[in-house]
């Protein structure tokens, strides 16, 4: 089971038990709940907790890194330090298949800093705009 309280005034509060971890998409979807709150500087500060302090946290935070921009290897070699003999070959394909795009971020201004580069997940809509008129060069056959 998986407690992840919030700052007191939001009394956030999610709960996983294994009897509701039965699919991959309901994981999918408590995992995603549980990095939005993370990933969200009102709710701070948080504490991530479950029964062995391995499973279903360590997939959670797995999950945080690769948020993070850590490369997969970097995430497992750290998942398998805490879990030691007790690691789960499905928790490590699930950190590794986790979409991350799924997590909708909260307003810049509310993204924790050690989330960085926050660039990586917002686009400067500026760099995006096409002017028009033409680039001014000419393409002519030689």
């Amino acid at each position: 089971m998986m407690h992840t309280y919030g700052a007191a005034s939001k009394a956030s509060r999610l709960f996983m038990s294994p009897h509701e971890i039965n699919s991959f998409s309901v994981l999918e979807s408590i995992v995603k709940d549980a990095l939005e709150l993370l990933l969200d500087v009102r709710n701070h500060p948080v504490l991530v907790t479950d029964t062995a302090g391995i499973f279903e946290t360590g997939t959670l935070l797995g999950c945080l890194r690769k948020m993070q921009g850590w490369n997969i290897l970097s995430i497992l070699v750290e998942y398998r330090s805490f879990a030691g003999s007790l690691s789960r070959s499905a928790n490590e394909r699930f950190i590794e298949m986790f979409d991350t795009d799924l997590v909708t971020l909260p307003p810049i201004d509310f993204v924790p800093d050690w989330l960085l580069p926050p660039q990586h997940f917002f686009v400067d809509e500026s760099a995006l705009s096409i002017s028009s008129g033409g680039s001014g060069h000419s393409s002519q056959a030689e």
